[in-house]
């Protein structure tokens, strides 16, 4: 599954400083983007949490940078705003899912109609296949059991979710997004 891997810095020269840096370490391991003067994105098939977070401490010292990642499942307008909230905090590595909580926890009304949104033409059969994934802590056989389909129908149904939404909820910082609007509809 892509992972998506957005950051920002105050100034383009920066960003610029920043872009040359990660081309220095791409072993063509991933694939770097811009979207604007002061944001980009690294798109990958690899998990670079482990890689990227030590580096920023030396990415800041080093080069002089204030940068901001965040780890996402796609670049859409809620990883964007989620990563303008996380850079104006001075977060310097995030997942999506933290800083998606901490916006609603601080009231952000808009932050919720965009997840509901994001979600909203989810068949209900994925829904449920997800849900029941998530509330039976990410365990497949669990799962089937609770909505009581066989273990290779279920399977079938949580890779359908995963193609259809663009989020392998089989990762635990996805899972945990997904889990949040889970609670947004609850409350509804």
């Amino acid at each position: 599954m892509v992972k998506y891997y957005l950051f920002k810095t105050e100034v383009n020269k920066e960003k610029s400083a920043l872009i040359s840096f990660l081309t220095t370490l791409n072993k063509g391991e991933f694939d770097i983007f811009d979207i604007d003067l002061k944001r980009g994105y690294i798109k990958t098939s690899i998990d670079l949490n482990q890689t990227l977070s030590p580096l920023i401490p030396t990415l800041t010292a080093d080069l002089g940078l204030k940068i901001t990642f965040i780890y996402s499942h796609n670049v859409n307008e809620i990883a964007l705003k989620a990563l303008d909230y996380a850079f104006s905090r001075s977060v310097a590595y995030a997942n999506l899912a933290d800083v998606v909580l901490e916006m609603i926890v601080n009231g952000n009304e808009e932050i919720k109609k965009l997840i509901t949104r994001e979600f909203s033409s989810l068949p209900h059969e994925l829904y449920l296949t997800a849900r029941a994934y998530i509330n039976m802590g990410l365990n497949a056989v669990a799962a089937a059991s609770a909505i009581y389909v066989h273990r290779n129908t279920f399977n079938y149904r949580l890779n359908k979710f995963i193609s259809f939404t663009g989020l392998d909820i089989r990762d635990f910082w996805n899972a945990t997004y997904f889990n949040i609007y889970l609670r947004l509809q609850e409350k509804n």
